[in-house]
């Protein structure tokens, strides 16, 4: 795994990995600080030692659409599990509505949904974001896979899916996103 270190003010170093960092401080630095500079993405920043070592976890946002409700709980848990905070609605509508407001890192979109359809979602998400997209739909036939990657989409999973296999393809998009 590759680290990469970033300059950032009033520290000496970011040593960045996939979903966490090693900060090196300065003196007068302090966990709050530390929150308040990286701007509320973080899960949690625990000293590691007197020398103003700190473990930061970055919090990721995950907009999870879906028109069926227990799906989407099902898949708000299973992300929750893996540490990832997650917003939910059920029509592509409210969908744009939320990528407006909220600073998103991975959107898992069906495609037949009420009001707008999720390649509809994707187009609209695509002219102004290029945040990673995953559609979860039941169609499975390779022209519904190539219509939905060619509308934006970076990933396609068919329902039913494996949890591990959804885990791990939110992952790769994410490492691949930041």
């Amino acid at each position: 795994d590759k680290s990469s270190i970033i300059d950032v003010e009033n520290y000496d170093k970011i040593e960045k990995t996939e979903s966490n960092f090693i900060l090196i401080c300065n003196n007068g630095v302090n966990e709050e600080k530390i929150k308040s500079t990286i701007n509320g993405k973080i899960e949690y920043v625990q000293r590691m030692n007197a020398c103003n070592i700190y473990e930061v976890k970055w919090m990721y946002n995950i907009l999870v659409v879906d028109d069926d409700k227990e799906i989407a709980d099902s898949i708000k848990i299973y992300l929750e599990e893996e540490g990832y905070n997650v917003f939910e609605c059920y029509d592509g509508e409210k969908a744009i509505e939320i990528l407006k407001k909220k600073d998103i890192h991975l959107v898992l979109l069906d495609i037949m949904m009420p009001k707008i359809d999720g390649i509809a979602v994707a187009r609209e998400i695509r002219k102004t974001n290029s945040v990673p997209i995953i559609f979860i739909s039941a169609k499975s036939q390779s022209i519904d896979k190539i219509i939905g990657l060619n509308a934006g989409a970076d990933d396609y999973i068919t329902k039913p899916f494996e949890p591990l296999e959804l885990i791990a393809r939110v992952k790769s998009n994410i490492r691949r996103y930041t």
